[in-house]
């Protein structure tokens, strides 16, 4: 921070100057996290000040986000046949949901959690390692058609119990436990909350019991994040929404899934699958306007279809603001921050989803390729390492890897990296591009037509996106061709165009008015730099 020989900052460039960030992310930090702002009588838009103590008391420990309790849920041991798994799982992640919701807790992502599976859970080894003041544990089974829960919540400290219940459901009942249990953890660990906030726990309405039953089937094989998981999970949501029309939550899934299925895990033509995202997300909001990951969903499907960025960053925070802890949400946000320019508040986004998602291969691997595109490589580096550790069968992470390489000029470690991720058959082409540009940047010209020619004959089978080969062009100094394939990309309503302003390696095309134009088609802002 820089020194300033008063106590008091007297505007809002003073503030952010203070804290060594941008104007933007100081307002948003007085709005999500308590930032101690004052306003000065009379005055509209830019009578602000705040006190200097103030400021560094809320920094060193006083701040609003300091002062919220982190709570864990591990996995519910899993006491019924192997083939239900998927609900005890689906109660856990439920649970996790609901506590999401209130805005004075934060809850580690499901993805963290889901580590611990099948451990013992030491809770105060878990509670070490996760920075935790609270972790609730439990086990599930059935008796008699009757699911039983216990259920106790944990001082990772010492390990003693603060509390603990058991719940007994008839089969038909199950949907019910979650916010239940939510509820009890909450009064347990004395946390006070408003009506608001009471009322995110409330259940709404019941839904069908098998069609709640094909959202938890579809949500485990989601979380297993590959090709033929996402098309089972696909089905899965498809089944409920059909059986019960008015399911919000399974049609905020569904349009999740074809959204990932759109950036690369599925088959069909990305626009056809975001405009199912879209139509799936908006009937979400239209049955729930509170459900968070409906408005994460929307958010999501929206960004590659119409370009209207306003209603993409309202939609993100609409998210956050109905559900703090997910990790989807800020991840999204932190992406669209960075496509809009706007790195500063991007790569704290990112910290955030690390905040609640901190074990999980996908938020790491996104906040640490933020920091390697903006040169800062150490920090990318020792982030992936530590990844890799704990998921080194995660295809993706060694593509992150190949990327924190190849900013920091390490050709021949990057070359590697992302060889390995195309060898376990990652299913997006970005990688492909990436490595393309590579080889044409250090003079193996060859090197790099034989992965355009790769990319024509993977397209035979399945979609290939053409911004992926314009990354390949760009790096050759092929102006025209690489045009070419980013026109092609808008005419397709590529994912991926949302990456234009982003991604260094389109930086030769930079001055060119064709790019130019395309980034103003798709209503990006200028780049400062360019």
């Amino acid at each position: 921070m820089a020194d300033k020989p008063t106590g008091r900052l007297d505007s809002w460039k003073q503030i952010a100057e203070y804290l060594g960030r941008d104007v933007r992310t100081v307002i948003r930090w007085e709005n999500e996290r308590g930032l101690p702002i004052h306003r000065i009588p009379g005055k509209k838009g830019h009578g602000v000040f705040a006190q200097r103590e103030e400021v560094d008391a809320w920094l060193h420990g006083g701040s609003q986000e300091a002062s919220r309790p982190r709570i864990g849920v591990l996995p519910l041991v899993n006491t019924i046949k192997v083939e239900e798994e998927y609900i005890a799982d689906g109660i856990s992640e439920n649970v996790i949901r609901s506590l999401s919701r209130i805005p004075s807790l934060r809850v580690m992502a499901w993805s963290t959690v889901a580590g611990f599976r099948g451990t013992a859970g030491d809770p105060v080894q878990v509670g070490r390692e996760l920075s935790l003041n609270a972790i609730v544990t439990g086990r599930v089974a059935q008796r008699n058609g009757f699911w039983q829960v216990h259920m106790e919540l944990v001082d990772p400290t010492d390990g003693a119990q603060l509390w603990g219940k058991e719940y007994t459901k008839p089969a038909m009942d199950i949907q019910t436990l979650p916010n239940q249990i939510a509820r009890d953890i909450v009064s347990g660990m004395d946390v006070h909350f408003g009506k608001d906030e009471a009322a995110r726990l409330t259940t709404n309405r019941t839904v069908n019991a098998q069609a709640y039953d094909l959202l938890l089937h579809g949500r485990y094989y989601f979380n297993q994040f590959t090709a033929e998981t996402f098309a089972q999970a696909l089905q899965c949501l498809q089944r409920a929404v059909a059986i019960d029309p008015e399911y919000a939550e399974a049609y905020a899934e569904l349009a999740q899934c074809y959204v990932f299925l759109a950036v690369g895990y599925g088959d069909a033509a990305p626009r056809e699958l975001l405009a199912k995202a879209d139509a799936a997300a908006r009937k979400a909001i239209a049955l729930d306007e509170k459900l968070g990951e409906a408005h994460c969903a929307l958010a999501m499907a929206s960004v590659y279809d119409g370009w209207d960025w306003k209603l993409v960053e309202k939609e993100f925070k609409l998210a956050i603001e109905s559900s703090p802890s997910s990790p989807m949400a800020h991840v999204g946000y932190a992406t669209l921050l960075h496509a809009l320019c706007r790195t500063e508040e991007g790569i704290e986004e990112g910290r955030w989803a690390m905040e609640v998602d901190p074990l999980a291969p996908i938020a790491t691997g996104d906040y640490a390729f933020a920091l390697a595109i903006a040169g800062r490589n150490a920090e990318a580096l020792k982030l992936i390492q530590q990844a890799l550790e704990r998921f080194p069968s995660f295809s993706n992470m060694h593509y992150m890897l190949g990327v924190v390489h190849e900013r920091a000029g390490r050709y021949e470690e990057a070359i590697e990296a992302i060889q390995k991720t195309l060898a376990a058959g990652m299913m997006h082409t970005i990688p492909f591009g990436v490595l393309g540009h590579i080889f044409a940047k250090t003079g193996r010209r060859e090197k790099a037509f034989e992965i355009l020619s790769r990319l024509d004959e993977l397209a035979k089978v399945r979609p290939v996106a053409q911004f992926t080969k314009a990354l390949i062009y760009a790096g050759l100094f092929d102006t025209k061709a690489a045009l070419e394939c980013l026109e092609k990309a808008y005419s397709d309503k590529s994912p991926w165009l949302y990456m234009l302003n982003w991604y260094p390696w389109l930086e030769p095309l930079r001055g060119e008015p064709g790019f130019i134009d395309l980034v103003r088609r798709v209503g990006l802002p200028a780049r400062p730099d360019v």
